[in-house]
């Protein structure tokens, strides 16, 4: 993937000290240009290799995007370099904090923040905030494990969770109503996420809608959760913002004047 240097400087700059040295030590890079001859590149492709590491390293693409890349320029399946995954992962980018853009006050930890006026803010602030007071720690801990087990359903109206019966009538239709999980579904695709990460993201949308999490802490989680830069977390939470949390909260105040429409028939 091509990124401009402007993109790089300003990727490196927002890293820790202690990851801009890792990335700069001899000892790195003698590693990485060994792991690249062991799996048989050419002069060329191990530049053009090293290149898709080091965006990979810069936050500014995820380590399976960049392994993607070299399986494309060195003309090999990925199965083939697996190898090659593997001493990356578990000699170079193991090593590589997870949260590594340092400010003034997280000492070195990035902040992770949505707009005032994001769409994910105000569907929280205007439908689920103070709704679920059966949120308890044992629920949290449960449902959070789904995250990475496949798709969370919540199909059946007859055993509806504690915490999607707080939330007021018109949320729960939007919930069952599936709109949404497609809308979700088809944005995934777009940005060629794999079937986990597909589940995962769904599950991360619908715990927002019901509010099992905070709106604010949604970003941190794509990141963290999806394995992705944050970037390409930017770029899918602004699809996100306009085609689920804008629709979602325009379909619940659409619902709510019907109903108050219909008292006065």
């Amino acid at each position: 993937m091509v990124f401009t240097l402007s993109q790089k400087k300003t990727a490196y700059k927002k890293l820790s000290k202690d990851v801009q040295d890792f990335i700069m030590d001899s000892e790195t890079t003698d590693l990485i240009e060994k792991y690249l001859v062991e799996v048989g590149l050419s002069a060329e492709q191990s530049d053009s290799a090293d290149t898709e590491i080091l965006n990979a390293m810069y936050g500014l693409q995820t380590f399976s995007e960049a392994m993607a890349n070299i399986a494309k320029l060195s003309n090999k399946k990925v199965e083939e370099l697996s190898k090659l995954r593997a001493d990356l992962e578990n000699n170079i980018f193991s090593k590589i904090p997870k949260n590594q853009a340092p400010t003034a006050n997280s000492g070195g930890e990035e902040v992770f923040s949505l707009s005032k006026k994001s769409q994910i803010v105000a569907w929280g602030e205007k439908n689920v905030t103070g709704n679920n007071p059966q949120l308890n720690d044992k629920i949290k801990k449960l449902d959070i494990a789904k995250r990475t087990r496949g798709a969370l359903e919540i199909n059946d109206k007859n055993s509806i969770p504690e915490y999607v019966k707080n939330l007021s009538r018109q949320v729960q239709d939007l919930v069952f109503d599936k709109a949404w999980s497609e809308r979700t579904k088809e944005i995934a695709r777009k940005y060629s996420l794999d079937p986990t990460q597909t589940d995962t993201l769904t599950n991360n949308v619908l715990f927002v809608l019901v509010g099992l999490d905070k709106p604010e802490d949604f970003l941190k989680l794509m990141t963290s959760e999806l394995g992705i830069s944050r970037l390409l977390a930017d770029q899918i939470i602004e699809d996100l913002e306009m085609r689920i949390f804008d629709y979602a909260t325009r379909t619940v105040e659409n619902k709510e004047k019907r109903s108050l429409w219909r008292l006065f028939q």
